[in-house]
């Protein structure tokens, strides 16, 4: 898409794919009813300013920078994903917020933060300036092809609260994703203040004392 100015609203519905691909200036903020909306813009904010609410079917990805002004959020709604790293580049940062203008990422009830994990320790990272809120209900989905190799962080925040009710590894559900070996026999989840992280034993038995299970 080319440069979108103005007051009004940006809204995506339907199956298709849309990418931003510049910083935009309108100001209404952002709707995504369905499809997938992917931020993949080097400078500037995607999405202009304004909150950003990802509806029931819809998904927002990308690598690139949403800014949304000063006390905005992004808002992943039931049914919904995040889904860090773009189409061609999967273990690509999608930053939301900035130093001097924190945006908050909510994920609600049934809202799902994806990530693709290589083989090499790369993955989709989010990068929140502001408060990453996690649902009591909240889900987390992990894909890999060629099994784990090294730490993978997928996302770090200001500061994370809330918990995951439910974690799968390519479509499995995992019962505790924390116990060692929990994904392909060699790596587990661990959560932080400000980090989520997929780590292997033993280096995560030394990380543990500063972690905080966020398991509901």
């Amino acid at each position: 898409a080319g440069l979108i100015t103005g007051a009004g609203r940006l809204s995506l519905t339907g199956t298709g794919t849309q990418s931003l691909l510049s910083g935009n200036a309108y100001t209404g903020g952002t709707t995504i009813a369905g499809g997938v909306l992917v931020a993949d813009n080097a400078s500037g904010s995607a999405t202009g300013s304004g909150n950003v609410t990802v509806g029931t079917g819809g998904r927002l990805a990308g690598g690139g920078m949403i800014d949304l002004g000063d006390g905005n959020a992004v808002t992943i709604s039931s049914m919904a994903a995040l889904a860090p790293g773009s189409l061609s580049v999967l273990d690509d940062t999608l930053t939301i917020g900035s130093s001097g203008s924190p945006n908050d990422v909510i994920i609600e009830a049934d809202g799902s933060l994806l990530s693709t994990l290589d083989n090499a320790g790369g993955a989709g990272l989010l990068e929140v300036h502001g408060d990453l809120v996690l649902d009591p209900d909240a889900i987390l989905a992990l894909d890999n092809a060629g099994g784990l190799s090294g730490n993978y962080m997928l996302a770090t925040a200001d500061g994370i609260s809330g918990s995951f009710s439910s974690v799968y590894f390519n479509n499995v559900l995992v019962p505790d994703p924390f116990a060692i070996g929990a994904f392909g026999g060699t790596h587990n989840l661990l959560l932080t203040g400000t980090q989520i992280m997929v780590v292997p034993e033993p280096a995560s038995l030394v990380m543990l004392a500063g972690a905080v299970p966020l398991l509901a």
